[in-house]
């Protein structure tokens, strides 16, 4: 990996890296509606967790997309934090 693209703490937790393109916004909004956003989000997380969990050794390119799978699941539950509240699909309240 180039070291000058090389993520940091600082820069993985800099909120201005939460930005949503249009695109990732209906993307998002799309699978909020569907009401398949968790089974997703597990999926991804699972495909993460497997590859994570296989190899004793990773390469650079591994790594390197397992870290925007990571970022953009973050970018994503901000958003939704954001922008929804989370109910019962039965209408009751939560307790």
């Amino acid at each position: 990996m180039n070291p000058i693209n090389e993520p940091t703490a600082s820069t993985l937790l800099d909120m201005s890296a939460l930005t949503h393109t249009d695109k990732e916004v209906e993307q998002l909004k799309r699978h909020v509606k569907t009401g398949d956003y968790f089974a997703v989000l597990a999926t991804v997380l699972g495909f993460v967790e497997d590859s994570l969990g296989s190899a004793i050794t990773k390469n650079e390119e591994l790594k390197e997309c397992e870290i925007r799978v990571i970022q953009n699941l973050k970018k994503e539950l901000t958003y939704l934090n954001n922008h929804y509240d989370i109910a019962p699909k039965d209408g009751s309240t939560l307790t």
